[in-house]
């Protein structure tokens, strides 16, 4: 890779990207880039890696619905980081840059994936699979029960 060492912030926003345009992700690979990186890592840090694992899981084996309202549930909280910048228009973008300040609604985002923007239930059911992969996947990795808040070291 160049020399270049990455960061394991600048290592997920690679994968984040790949989940956005609905590429293949498997979690092998991201266990080998990341999970020596966050072993010993802040919780928040390690919080943010499992976050990325269950979204690639669910994306893995869920049905072609389920990756479509993960892809929109995605694009809304990228849309949703930072100010609003009320100089952006539309909904298209090419990458994490693009959405951040955008703010879109879920109609939006989900309409964005070809989904149903009346189906405002699907966000909810996403968030509670990955918060159902997630915590088991922080126990698998890290033998204890997923912190729910605080950013303390490992």
């Amino acid at each position: 890779m160049l020399g270049i060492k990455l960061d394991s912030q600048e290592i997920r926003l690679v994968y984040w990207q790949r989940l956005l345009r609905g590429d293949p992700v498997e979690i092998s690979d991201i266990d080998s880039q990341l999970l020596g990186l966050v072993r010993e890592a802040t919780t928040d840090e390690r919080r943010a890696f499992v976050l990325l694992r269950a979204c690639v899981e669910l994306f893995n084996t869920g049905s072609d619905a389920t990756r479509r309202n993960l892809r929109g549930t995605l694009i809304y909280w990228f849309s949703n980081v930072g100010s609003r910048d009320e100089s952006i228009t539309g909904t298209g973008f090419t990458d994490i840059k693009d959405l951040m300040g955008r703010h879109l609604t879920w109609a939006e985002c989900i309409r964005e994936v070809g989904g149903n923007p009346d189906a405002y239930s699907a966000r909810s059911r996403t968030v509670e699979k990955l918060q159902n992969a997630a915590k088991e996947s922080w126990k698998e990795l890290f033998g204890e029960e997923l912190p729910m808040t605080g950013d303390s070291h490992a």
